[in-house]
């Protein structure tokens, strides 16, 4: 895929922003290339630069000390991602790791930050976009502390059908994985034989039906339900 100005509204924190803005923003875009399994940045490693994802998948990921690895997040194209080092500096406190070949579109933070000076729109946006991640992980870690397992996975399938899955002509929802199990468990802080179990009493509650990468959920209202 061809980086355009244009395009460059298809990334969320630059969907507002005018054709000059995005010129100017497009000016200072480096785009880079990563096969899968390829870092883009790693853990500790001195942050420099603001990413978003073009076409592919990045993951965001902690490894914790016992070198257990946890997901945070799954970049998908119009995603930004390094941003919490752009105001501050410092190391990134998270990888990212692409997880197909991918294109990503990169902003050194001293070209970034000039920018802003003269673009509050931009700034705007960056700030919210920081705000947001912030209630994110907010979220999680209550979701951590106060939801049991079976909640947590319920509510990462319904999430995921939210933004990937189609409606079929019955009214159910066809979710393709594009996850492996080990990673749909990081994101839901669990195991990967637990998530096994979970998916399998959600089955039989009959919330959802799983045929290999496939998840079919007859309800979302009473997935829904289940989370609440």
């Amino acid at each position: 895929m061809a980086l355009t100005p244009s395009n460059l509204k298809q990334v969320s924190v630059f969907q507002d922003l005018s054709q000059g803005q995005l010129q100017l923003l497009y000016d200072l875009v480096a785009l880079r290339s990563y096969s899968s399994g390829d870092f883009v940045f790693t853990q500790g490693q001195a942050g420099d630069a603001v990413f978003f994802v073009v076409t592919g998948r990045v993951k965001v990921a902690v490894m914790a000390p016992d070198g257990r690895e946890k997901i945070i997040k799954v970049m998908e194209p119009g995603h930004v991602f390094g941003e919490v080092v752009l105001f501050e500096g410092g190391p990134y406190p998270a990888s990212a790791q692409a997880m197909d070949d991918c294109q990503v579109g990169v902003l050194r933070n001293e070209d970034l930050y000039a920018l802003l000076h003269e673009e509050a729109d931009l700034a705007i946006s960056l700030l919210q976009l920081l705000a947001k991640r912030l209630k994110m992980a907010q979220r999680q870690l209550q979701d951590l502390a106060l939801k049991d397992v079976f909640t947590r996975v319920a509510q990462l399938i319904f999430e995921l059908a939210e933004s990937e899955g189609v409606r079929l002509p019955c009214g159910s929802i066809q979710l393709r994985l594009r996850l492996t199990r080990e990673e749909m468990a990081q994101l839901a802080g669990t195991s990967r034989e637990t998530l096994t179990r979970m998916l399998g009493e959600l089955r039989q509650q009959g919330l959802v039906t799983v045929e290999r990468n496939q998840v079919f959920i007859p309800s979302m209202a009473r997935l829904r339900e289940v989370i609440d």
